[in-house]
């Protein structure tokens, strides 16, 4: 169950499928119309199998809303997503349809999930808008099917190795940066036997990490200074992915005898205790050792137990710089403790681990010029900046005052996003004590303090629409639109905007903060991008200009990029 968990952190960081900043959700405007049963419309459509172009039945097909309010400032209609399942024609209908902007998706065991008018895996596909009375017909999808690898783990003498942790990775952004990230991932059985399925076709490297009988986790034993265990072993048999082969799985297909033989290597234990800053031992916890470095989201990290008088063994650590993380529930709160520690050729003793609440934060929201604003809708978000260890951010809703109390926040460095905002608002100010973090974003890495958090929201966000036309002047769906901005903002995630284009070529920005910008449509972009200078850098003569003062609205004609072409 811990290995599930750590798996489910790891593929949720990478984020963001599509690792994008993430957008305010806007508010409806004050509702101007009720939408009435007449104006329902419909989508109908059929499901393929592209490898075969034959029909694909029990395909289900899902709609959702991309904002409240449809169009036109319509009153909010309920429900907001809709829901049918191919028949074994593959069609599929969806009734009784407000009017309004969806996206609409696939999904079938085997073909994994797929965006209406997406050009490539976890694309974004494109907006559809459906007017009053509209009946869409002919959507079609074409689903393909999903890769599999397949192997064992083996010793040095080629026999099984049961209960290895069997990892599956691939290179994509996280806030700008190409990490290495999972994407599946499980233990052998008794024959030393693993298959991982859902795979996208795509290059990937799998690596293979033994897990010590529990014997090993939790013994008082002292051992020399250090002793042989199986290392982490890349495919075929590599000490890193700098020496490992990649595995390309193609659409569908079938990736077998990827097997991979654990290496053996010098390795030491780390033994130790975990306690309460009373020096009460911690039970029923399990210590984790993490790598400190952030090039890669390690998710499946050596462990030990801790007994009953909070002593634990780490074994079969490799040389290097490592965290030691704990997490416990004692007394009803949740507590945790982290140290950093140096694995060189010995065995180390005597690690005191101590555990403590995670601190809470306290914070106001206001608006500038004392406008008025429905505060209990509002939530307060610290993303942090990076992957690491310590889990995802922390979150809290505003009261109706407006004040906030952000609890179980890790020493991390985070941007500081609020949502729930109309999208006529956005965030103008971020203070923390006596500094300014509106760009920067609020830095905690060093320790969290006692000091006043204030955010500012103003009236005044600007809007971006338009529409993108590819080389032959015709209108170009499921473009990729994305907004950056311009100086010292490029770090921080909030200053992003996305969204992709309708059937008709046409896409909308609302909630955008004032400020300098460069606007793209790109045919297809890997996720997240956009954040990455080098990426970026060959594209920067194709972007639009704009320059937004509080209330702008800039109208733009896009050309449309070929990502390809470019670089």
């Amino acid at each position: 169950m811990r290995y599930a968990a750590l798996l489910f952190i790891g593929v949720a960081a990478a984020q963001d499928v599509r690792v994008m900043p993430r957008q305010m959700p806007t508010a409806p405007a004050a509702p101007q119309e009720t939408v009435k049963p007449e104006d329902f419309g419909s989508l109908t459509g059929v499901v393929f199998n592209a490898a075969t172009g034959e029909p694909l039945r029990k395909a289900s097909v899902i709609l959702r809303r991309t904002m409240e309010g449809g169009q036109g400032g319509m009153q909010p209609v309920s429900p907001s997503s809709y829901s049918a399942t191919s028949d074994a024609s593959g069609q599929f209908t969806l009734k009784d349809v407000p009017p309004g902007r969806y996206r609409l998706m696939a999904e079938r065991a085997g073909f994994g999930t797929q965006n209406y008018g997406a050009k490539g895996p976890n694309a974004p596909g494109s907006i559809i808008s459906l007017g009053r009375a509209q009946h869409m017909k002919d959507l079609t999808f074409r689903m393909t099917q999903q890769g599999v690898i397949t192997g064992r783990v083996l010793d040095e003498d080629g026999d099984p190795v049961m209960n290895a942790m069997v990892s599956c990775m691939r290179q994509a952004y996280v806030r700008g940066r190409k990490q290495w990230v999972p994407v599946n991932g499980q233990n052998t059985n008794d024959l030393g036997e693993y298959r991982m399925h859902s795979l996208a076709a795509g290059r990937y490297f799998v690596s293979a990490t033994y897990r010590p009988p529990i014997m090993l986790m939790t013994d008082g034993s002292t051992g020399n200074a250090s002793e042989e265990s199986y290392a982490p072993t890349y495919y075929p048999s590599a000490a890193s992915l700098d020496l490992a082969s990649a595995v390309e799985v193609a659409s569908g297909g079938q990736v077998r005898n990827i097997d991979i033989q654990l290496r053996k290597s010098r390795t030491v234990r780390v033994k130790g205790r975990v306690s309460l800053a009373s020096g009460k031992p911690v039970r029923n916890s399990v210590v984790r050792a993490a790598p400190r470095s952030d090039s890669s989201f390690d998710f499946m990290p050596r462990m030990g137990r801790v007994d009953i008088d909070g002593r634990f063994t780490i074994a079969g650590l490799t040389p290097g710089s490592y965290w030691l993380v704990a997490d416990s529930a004692e007394e009803g709160n949740r507590l945790t403790g982290r140290v950093a520690i140096e694995v060189g050729a010995a065995n180390i003793e005597n690690v005191s681990l101590t555990l403590e609440p995670l601190p809470e934060i306290q914070g106001l929201i206001k608006v500038a010029g004392g406008g008025e604003l429905k505060m209990t809708g509002l939530r307060v978000q610290l993303q942090p900046k990076r992957i690491g260890v310590f889990g995802g951010g922390a979150g809290a809703q505003a009261s109706e005052t407006g004040t906030f109390t952000v609890k179980g926040v890790n020493p991390e460095s985070y941007d500081v996003q609020v949502f729930g905002a109309p999208d006529t608002h956005y965030v103008k100010t971020v203070r923390w004590g006596q500094a300014d973090v509106t760009e920067t974003g609020l830095d905690l890495s060093q320790g969290i303090t006692a000091a006043e958090f204030e955010i500012t929201l103003a009236a005044g966000a600007a809007t971006v629409d338009g529409s993108v036309q590819n080389d032959k002047q015709q209108p170009a769906s499921s473009a990729t639109i994305v907004l950056i901005p311009q100086g010292s903002r490029t770090e921080n995630a909030q200053y992003y905007k996305l969204t992709t284009s309708d059937q008709t070529g046409a896409f909308s920005l609302k909630g955008v903060v004032p400020g300098e910008y460069r606007v793209f449509a790109f045919d297809q972009i890997e996720s997240g991008a956009q954040m990455d200078p080098e990426f970026m850098k060959p594209f920067e003569s194709k972007g639009e200009r704009v320059s937004l003062k509080e209330n702008g609205h800039e109208s733009l004609k896009l050309k449309l990029i070929d990502t390809a072409e470019n670089r």
